[in-house]
């Protein structure tokens, strides 16, 4: 990174974005998304947050829906990274799919439903250069 050796951790969650962090300080290195995300627009560098997409608050548009990338299963779950210090490249399976999120009005205001639209062709195994 940046023309030196660092020990990293790398981190690809359920939320779509995949992190690079300094294994020793803790600093954030990258974060960027691996997949389609339409939740965030990305990650603050100097906070690590997420920055939030309005549009994607569902809880906050009543009687409507919003479909969101990655849906609630997530874009990648328990499954283990693999790096491989030849191709510089870390594989892992992503599940590129969405889920549609709206408010039920006769529930409490914060409570949900989750539809999501399924696509079998869209799990695949990514090579990513972090």
């Amino acid at each position: 990174i940046g023309g030196r050796i660092r020990h990293v951790y790398m981190y690809a969650p359920k939320n779509g974005f995949f992190y690079v962090l300094d294994a020793q300080t803790g600093e954030l290195i990258s974060a960027k998304n691996f997949m389609r995300v339409t939740w965030a627009s990305g990650i603050d560098p100097k906070t690590g947050r997420p920055i939030q997409n309005a549009a994607a608050r569902y809880d906050r548009l009543p009687g409507k829906s919003a479909v969101v990338w990655p849906s609630a299963v997530g874009g990648h779950a328990m499954q283990p990274l693999a790096f491989n210090p030849q191709t510089q490249l870390v594989y892992f399976p992503i599940l590129d799919r969405p889920g549609r999120f709206e408010v039920i009005p006769e529930v409490a205001p914060l409570a949900g439903r989750m539809e999501f639209t399924i696509d079998p062709g869209a799990t695949r195994l990514l090579a990513w250069d972090p």
